[in-house]
């Protein structure tokens, strides 16, 4: 989503959340939406429930829209040590899958 989508299905400042660890803010929305372009992939650790957590990226289609995504959902303490080697085979899968499309 772009900023202008976020913030059209977001309108108020404050966001509903499920744990302490939530994004509460849209603005801290934006700001974590922008880390997770960067990077290429995204991750929530607690943030819906604890001891959850997960490391996720996107799937594209031939016209590089995002159409689908994939996540990798584990116990925190799994997968907290591991995120950049989770993300990479996230990616990758990811990458292959958005080729098929294409």
């Amino acid at each position: 989503l772009d900023d202008v989508e976020v913030r059209r299905r977001y309108p108020k400042e404050r966001l509903p959340t499920a744990t302490a660890r939530s994004i509460s803010t849209r603005t801290a929305l934006l700001e974590e939406i922008g880390r997770v372009r960067a990077a290429g992939f995204a991750t929530q650790f607690e943030e819906i429930e604890a001891d959850a957590g997960a490391v996720g990226a996107v799937i594209r289609n031939a016209d590089g829209r995002a159409v689908a995504g994939l996540a990798v959902t584990c116990l925190v303490s799994r997968i907290a040590p591991r995120v950049e080697q989770v993300a990479a085979e996230a990616r990758r899968a990811c990458a292959e899958i958005s080729a098929r499309l294409a």
